[in-house]
Order: structure tokens, then C-alpha cells, then sequence
């Protein structure tokens, strides 16, 4: 009889589990739920820029080299781009290619201009300053992200270029979109061309007119000059992107700012169009402005005479 008390208790507690376990798996099907998956994180800065980049920047092709630009502004079926006046400054013959846009959303290019309404079609900055603005007609049902634009600047503000180059063979009509993130370096005051910002960003030839965003996605300068043409070129046979952290292989950039010339590209629109501005970034009182413009490697020897050491040799201000 003790023996029996002794085993009682615990043959009791197995019976109990075991009738808890068999409930609970009879509740749920027979199977144990599995554990929810995690949410996805949400995206960063950079991947929300990315992503506001590839919708509004255009390719700009004609019969010359391509650029970029990035949509402004819109009224009904009407898009406005503003890009570097370089890109669009020579008028097309009347046997050439007329300019035309092509975006990542619709992969058919877009007429901008040809010789017949090349001056109506191209709105130029006046003076020297490297700016236009161009338009085009988006045909039925289609709808393109118009940027916001902001006047902020100030050195070592984070800056993302963006920018599409175009692809060898021509023939093929491929295009590769390049994004890469740096810090203002430099603030001029009035700079020829009105190149008065400069950047750590990496760039290459082919990328002028392509926006410059802060680090809340809005506009504030266009992408218009390397300031050494000794940097890495893009390759348009590999088609690959450009590295998207600073590297040294490549020159800085200069670009036209927003903040001095907002009262004359708010005149290039219809009265009635608005452009999309947004609220300026502060500088923090406690953000250091000690970012340093690159310099470019000087290419060395592969044999140095004994005690010489390669120096880096700075870019031309």
C-alpha cells in the first residue's frame, strides 16, 4: 500500500499533462502553430531615396551624348524636367534625332524636341547658368513621380546623385541607372556656369543634369561638371554601375544649386504650374562641416628611385 502512494502522485501528473497536450493539439488541427515570421525591417534612408531617384530621373538621348534630368513639376498630361543646359543646348537639325526621355517606368522613349519646337520645347537659364528646363507629353494612361525640391545646402550635408548613362550596343536601347552617396565639400559664391557646390559624390560623364537629393529626398542641386576629367570614365560596353561610396578612382563633381536660381526656374513654368517645395534642412549645432573635397592620385612609376614616395597631387580649384 505505501508502495502504491509513492507512484500515485506522479502517474496522476502525467495523465494531466498528457490530456492538456492532447487538447491542445486537437484544437489547432492536430499540428502545433508555427512562430509567426518577423516583420520586414523597415527601408533606410538611402533605399527611400533610391527609390524616389529611379522614379523621377530620365534618361535625355539625341543625336548627340545622353544626360540626365529629373521631373519637376507636371499639368495634366505636360511634364517638366530640369536639367543641365549643356545637355540640351545644341538645337537638332532638321535630319537629326530629335531629344527625346525615357524613364524606368515605361521603357519607350518620350519626344521632347526637334528643329520645329526646339525653342519652344527648351526653356534656357539665362547668362552662363548651366540650367534648362525641357517638357514632354506622357502618352494615355501613363503617370510619372514629380521630385520635391528644397533650398538647403551647407557643407557636409549628406548629398545622393542619381543618373542614367546609356549602353553600348546603341542599337540595343539599354541604359544603366547609377546611385551614389557623398557629402558637400565646397560652397562657392557667384562660380562660373554656376557650379557653385561641390561634392564627394562619385560621377562620370554622362550623368550631367541628374539630381542631387538631401537626405529627406528632395532636390537641391543638378549634377553639371566633373572637376578633373583624369577620373574613372564609365565603361557603356560592361554597362556596369558606377561604386556607390566615394572612391578615388573618381572625380568630384560640381553642380548647379537650387537655392540661387529658384526665382528663374520658377519663371520657366506655366503661371499656373507649382513647383513641389519643400521645408529647408538645418544645419545641427552640433554636425561638423570638416568634410574635405577629394584629391585625385597621381599615377606613379612602377619603380620609384630609392627615398621617393608617389604624392597625391591636388585637383585644380
Amino acid at each position: 500500500m505505501k508502495i502504491y502512494r509513492l507512484i500515485k502522485i506522479p502517474i496522476v501528473l502525467t495523465l494531466i499533462v498528457l490530456i492538456i497536450i492532447t487538447l491542445v493539439n486537437c484544437g489547432g488541427g492536430g499540428k502545433i502553430s508555427p512562430t509567426p515570421p518577423e516583420p520586414p525591417s523597415p527601408p533606410t534612408i538611402e533605399e527611400q531615396i533610391r527609390k524616389i531617384a529611379e522614379e523621377t530621373t530620365v534618361l535625355i538621348g539625341g543625336s548627340s551624348d545622353s544626360g540626365s534630368g529629373v521631373i519637376v513639376a507636371s499639368k495634366g498630361n505636360t511634364y517638366y524636367v530640369l536639367t543641365a543646359k549643356h545637355v540640351v543646348g545644341i538645337e537638332p537639325g532638321e535630319s537629326e534625332y530629335p531629344y527625346q526621355v525615357q524613364s524606368k517606368t515605361y521603357a519607350k522613349p518620350l519626344r521632347v524636341a526637334s528643329a520645329k519646337d526646339y525653342k519652344e520645347k527648351v526653356k534656357k537659364f539665362k547668362d552662363n547658368v548651366d540650367l534648362a528646363i525641357i517638357e514632354f507629353e506622357a502618352e494615355a494612361g501613363q503617370k510619372f513621380q514629380v521630385a520635391q525640391m528644397a533650398d538647403s545646402l551647407y557643407k557636409g550635408m549628406s548629398v545622393y546623385a542619381s543618373g542614367w548613362t546609356s549602353c553600348l550596343p546603341l542599337d540595343k536601347k539599354q541604359k544603366r541607372f547609377h546611385f551614389t552617396v557623398g557629402k558637400i565639400c565646397k560652397i562657392e559664391g557667384n562660380a562660373e556656369n554656376g557650379y557653385n557646390v561641390r561634392y564627394t559624390n562619385n560621377i562620370v560623364k554622362g550623368l550631367s543634369g541628374g539630381p542631387i537629393f538631401d537626405s529627406m529626398g528632395r532636390v537641391v542641386a543638378i549634377q553639371a561638371a566633373l572637376v578633373d576629367d583624369k577620373g574613372k570614365e564609365f565603361d557603356r560596353q560592361a554597362c556596369e554601375s558606377i561604386p556607390k561610396n566615394p572612391n578615388n578612382d573618381f572625380s568630384d563633381a560640381r553642380g548647379v544649386s537650387i537655392k540661387q536660381n529658384l526665382s528663374e526656374l520658377k519663371s520657366k513654368l506655366p503661371s499656373e504650374t507649382e513647383l513641389n517645395l519643400q521645408k529647408s534642412i538645418s544645419r545641427q549645432a552640433d554636425s561638423k562641416d570638416d568634410t574635405s573635397c577629394r584629391t585625385l592620385p597621381t599615377y606613379c612609376p612602377p619603380i620609384l628611385p630609392p627615398g621617393q614616395r608617389c604624392q597625391t597631387k591636388p585637383v585644380s580649384e
